[in-house]
């Protein structure tokens, strides 16, 4: 049985009258909304692109103008352009741009569906299981980004009006936030907050926190209304829900695993869960992840419910494409692709990384740009590189055992103990600097020195 191609032949020829020689709206206003392939009809998809093309360059908007365009495509259309000008309407060709629209997308999907059982009948022992649907969904969400209208090319104007919305934005808030909330006010106030499109990097050695403030940013947006996914490939999702339930009742990991724990603990923790409930974060904890399978993932998130915020946690364990590719392209092919996730999907993407072995051997142990693993491709690709260094953890080693030093050690200690500097390393738009913050072990969290902990 032979399935209908959706299409209107008749909307078609009206749409063209209508805003060709109607003059009832500019070409240029509607240029954008339809694009020659909208037309199941492939001339009336050139006669839209001729008529693109004489407003583009001043030609009058007659079907003589026309013509002369049409006959380097090799179409002989006068006649046809000029029985077409009876075809028109009093109505706004807005009102046609919608059905013209809506037909395409039925004839695409159409199409995609029948690649899709292409694909899946052809015998090809190179392609695994995976890449068939990150192929199909890569174009479900090409199709997609093209329905809602989101346009790949920005006039200058219309680049100046996102900006001036978003100046605008900033100011009304009143937070000076144009991004999503830290949930630390100095960092805030460094980076206007985590922003759309932008590839953030927090990095760090063992010890320093790292999932500590990836789930410290990730309750922050939440609890401001945003839709956080974390990727978590070095925690199962039931280790992240311990650091939350810290987060949020101060019991710590070690004391919720204990034994003979008091029934007034689960209590708390049953309240906790209540709230952690109502948080909109999603958890992806797979094993063997790729960029493919975490963009593929977060398409789909974005296309479902939405999505404001994603955080990987961490680059050294996301599986190369490649895998017999130098370390250095491997690195480059993860950070370049979780840029452009951040571009394609219009949020921030928060990636943890390690920093190098060679800061513990240094006796000034404060990192920079230069102790990123492969750091060349993370620095170019990233936005803003957050570094985490607590000098408590290091002073706790250095413990002497002659009581001469103790005294000068433990005033070190003493003066270092809860504080983390949050070293931000890179800023494409603005300053870089340090901030001091709380770190709370206890809750593994961080906050700001003035409020104490998040509760």
């Amino acid at each position: 049985m032979s399935i209908p191609i959706p299409h209107n032949e008749e909307l078609e020829q009206q749409f063209l009258a209508t805003a060709i020689f109607g003059r009832r709206v500019l070409i240029e206003d509607l240029s954008g909304a339809v694009k020659p392939e909208y037309f199941y009809d492939p001339l009336h998809g050139r006669i839209w692109a001729a008529a693109v093309a004489c407003a583009d360059r001043g030609i009058p908007m007659t079907a003589e103008g026309m013509s002369k365009i049409l006959v380097a495509t090799g179409d002989q259309a006068f006649a046809y352009l000029t029985d077409l000008q009876d075809a028109c309407t009093n109505l706004s060709p807005l009102h046609q741009v919608k059905e013209l629209r809506r037909l395409f997308f039925r004839r695409e999907m159409m199409n995609l569906g029948e690649d899709i059982i292409t694909d899946a009948a052809s015998e090809d022992p190179t392609r695994g299981t995976a890449d068939r649907i990150e192929q199909a969904e890569t174009r479900l969400h090409e199709l997609a980004e093209i329905d809602s209208g989101r346009q790949r090319a920005s006039t200058i104007a219309e680049a100046r009006s996102k900006a001036d919305a978003m100046i605008e934005r900033v100011h009304k808030s009143g937070g000076g936030l144009s991004g999503i909330t830290t949930g630390l006010a100095a960092l805030d106030k460094r980076l206007g907050g985590l922003r759309d499109s932008e590839l953030i990097v927090v990095a760090g050695r063992p010890g320093m926190g790292k999932t500590a403030m990836a789930m410290t940013l990730a309750s922050s947006a939440a609890r401001a209304g945003k839709k956080v996914k974390v990727v978590s490939l070095e925690m199962s999702e039931e280790q992240l829900i311990q650091r939350l339930y810290a987060q949020f009742t101060g019991i710590s990991v070690q004391d919720q695993l204990q034994a003979g724990a008091p029934m007034s603990m689960f209590r708390r923790l049953a309240d906790a869960g209540n709230l952690l409930d109502a948080l909109p974060i999603t958890i992806d904890a797979a094993d063997s992840q790729t960029v493919g399978s975490i963009r593929a993932s977060a398409r789909r998130d974005k296309r479902r419910g939405g999505l404001d915020l994603l955080i990987v946690d961490y680059l050294g364990l996301i599986q190369p494409t490649d895998p017999k590719a130098q370390k250095v392209h491997q690195i480059e092919q993860i950070t370049t692709g979780l840029k452009r996730l951040a571009k394609e999907l219009s949020i921030p993407v928060v990636l943890l990384a390690q920093l190098n072995r060679g800061v513990e051997s240094r006796d000034d142990k404060r990192p920079g740009l230069a102790d990123l693993r492969d750091s060349g491709s993370i620095e170019q690709d990233a936005d803003v590189v957050v570094m985490l260094y607590r000098s408590e953890y290091y002073i706790a080693k250095e413990e002497p055992e002659n009581q001469d030093k103790w005294a000068e050690w433990k005033r070190r200690s003493d003066a270092a103990r809860g504080k983390a500097d949050v070293i931000t390393a890179k800023f494409r738009q603005g300053a870089v600097g340090t901030d001091t913050v709380r770190f709370d072990g206890v809750r593994q969290v961080f906050a700001d020195l003035d409020n104490g902990v998040a509760s």
